[in-house]
């Protein structure tokens, strides 16, 4: 996971002060929080993360860019994902599910694509549906 040379303890001075790496991006773990990390891109950005093996799955959990996100902060949430993890919970997971959860856009189109009445199972005029999708589109306009 990470190399002995990338571990220290994190504060305000030190993330500021850790170099950018030439191309690619580099971890650096922290020595206080299990699996507390910082991603640091070649581009300078530079992102909050808890790394660790989730029911024998590394996930690799973001926690928020940095400065935006303190220290502090990062760490206290890095702390609340690992109680969950011990309880049981899989956070990472909880994300990926609520990522493929229908959209508004989804639930359109299988409501368009539904007949007007069960039992009729009677189709929509042509009509019926470009006023549904025009008002559909126009909606977010507002």
């Amino acid at each position: 996971m990470a190399d002995t040379g990338k571990r220290l303890a994190f504060t305000k001075r030190a993330a500021e002060g850790l170099p950018t790496p030439s191309c690619g991006r580099v971890y650096y773990y922290d020595t206080k929080v299990r699996g507390f990390a910082m991603c640091i891109t070649d581009n300078g950005t530079r992102t909050w993360y808890l790394c660790r093996r989730i029911r024998g799955r590394y996930e690799r959990i973001r926690l928020g860019a940095f400065p935006e996100v303190t220290v502090e902060q990062a760490r206290e949430a890095a702390e609340k994902i690992v109680g969950q993890v011990v309880s049981g919970d899989n956070p990472a997971l909880s994300r990926r599910r609520a990522r493929r959860s229908l959209t508004v856009a989804d639930l359109f189109e299988s409501f368009i694509g539904s007949p007007t009445r069960l039992r009729a199972k009677r189709e929509r005029s042509a009509a019926t549906d470009r006023n549904y999708r025009s008002r559909y589109a126009n909606a977010g306009s507002r």
